[in-house]
């Protein structure tokens, strides 16, 4: 089975479907400006062609309102998989259940495209020793990419040492690591191989520890994957790396044990 599934507009419905009975937790991204922004929600109802949404409990403080027209990008998990998704909001209202309180809710029509990807491509996997990946990095995201690559007060890198769908670390050294602050927004290019092609994406950094050797090691969550079709196919490639990566430790370990 692929490790990442494509499903249509009746796929989609049935995990959506399935997502609701099981009352299963949301993630909703969306980017206003050059800033990121993501927040847990719930399935309110799921019916014909539409879906109600909860509205978001933002993590940043002050939030931006959600406007109709605006897309977003929508998880959740069921059993191995999580299922991805974007949607653009059609109205902002509110909704009655029989047994709840009055809930603020997001209207959209249930996607006709939805990946479904395997957990085990959110598990970290190590570069091998002998293959080298050089991550660069710059501030404000894809978009805000820099003309010139020597624009040293927008650009830095680190060699890659471990990578996900959901995220990666690079290392680099203490004088070169640049200063952020937790859920700063960045650009990455990370250059794998010529048979790979580079994975470019925005991320959120997430944390940095440095020690007495002079080495820091960075960790950055992915974000927007979920956004738009260019987003999917990024996704999409960063899952085949892993897959790859992940097939390569399996031959090392069962070399190793024979």
């Amino acid at each position: 089975m692929p490790i990442v599934q494509q499903l249509g507009l009746k796929g989609s419905a049935e995990a959506l479907t399935e997502a609701l009975r099981r009352q299963t937790p949301v993630f909703i991204t969306f980017r206003v400006g050059p800033e990121w922004h993501h927040g847990h929600s719930r399935i309110i109802q799921c019916k014909d062609d539409k879906l109600y949404l909860a509205y978001p409990d933002l993590e940043k403080d002050p939030a931006p309102e959600l406007t109709q027209k605006l897309a977003i990008g929508v998880s959740f998990k069921i059993k191995h998989h999580k299922h991805v998704c974007n949607v653009v909001v059609e109205d902002i209202g509110s909704f009655k259940l029989d047994d709840e309180p009055e809930v603020r809710t997001l209207r959209v029509s249930i996607p006709r495209r939805m990946q479904r990807i395997q957990r085990r491509a959110y598990q970290r996997v190590e570069i091998p020793k002998n293959h080298s990946a050089l991550a660069t990095f710059w501030r404000g995201g894809v978009l805000a990419k820099p003309a010139r690559r020597h624009e040293a007060d927008l650009t830095w890198d680190g060699w890659l040492t471990n990578i996900s769908v959901g995220g990666l670390q690079v290392r680099t050294t203490n004088q070169r690591a640049p200063q952020m602050e937790e859920g700063d927004v960045v650009g990455v290019r990370i250059e794998l191989s010529q048979e790979h092609g580079p994975i470019v994406a925005d991320a959120l950094f997430r944390r940095r520890e440095s020690d007495d050797r002079g080495v820091t090691l960075m960790g950055f969550q992915f974000v927007g994957l979920d956004q738009h079709g260019e987003g999917h196919d990024t996704l999409l490639h960063i899952s085949k790396v892993v897959r790859e990566l992940q097939r390569f430790q399996g031959r090392r370990r069962a070399d190793t044990v024979a």
